[in-house]
């Protein structure tokens, strides 16, 4: 398991089973992948491009993991102004992880789930480069950002004192 998906994963321990895990800008699926894997209810895969589609879907069929999944043909953006589900039990999880040269993308994609005021939330953003987020955050705090290789986690939530 690469660093990046272990110290995820090491936070999420206690807090995965049960909840709803959005994987945005899913690329292969691996971390709905593994969030199935260790408990989660649902998984949802959401990702523009049709070669990742295909490619989650073709990893999905080649593990025995249950529980339910849903793979959606959407711009994240777009998908975020119209998602409107609630974890039935546990917490509400996203891991956005686009490709590291939009940079625009990373502050849109933060400013709207922060916009959205969702409860429960842990909300990780792995990027190349320290994210600067110059907009005041309403809802989200950014509680923990660490540098795992070439690679960048910012976890932000909306849960008070949660660590």
């Amino acid at each position: 398991m690469d660093k990046t998906r272990q110290a995820v994963f090491n936070i999420l321990q206690n807090e995965i089973r049960g909840a709803l895990f959005l994987d945005l800008c899913c690329g292969t699926g691996i971390m709905g992948i593994e969030a199935l894997s260790r408990g989660a209810d649902r998984v949802l895969f959401v990702d523009k491009s049709r070669k990742s589609r295909d490619l989650v879907e073709r990893n999905l069929e080649s593990l025995p993991i249950s529980g339910s999944t849903r793979i959606t043909d959407s711009d994240v953006l777009r998908f975020l102004s119209s998602f409107n589900e609630t974890p039935i039990s546990g917490r509400l999880i996203m891991y956005f992880d686009p490709p590291y040269e939009e940079k625009k993308l990373y502050h849109q994609v933060i400013l709207k789930v922060d916009r959205m005021n969702l409860e429960n939330l842990l909300f990780f953003v792995e990027h190349g480069d320290p994210l600067n987020i110059s907009e005041e955050l309403l809802h989200l705090c950014l509680w923990k950002e660490k540098r795992y290789g070439s690679k960048w986690i910012s976890a932000f939530t909306t849960i008070p004192d949660f660590w």
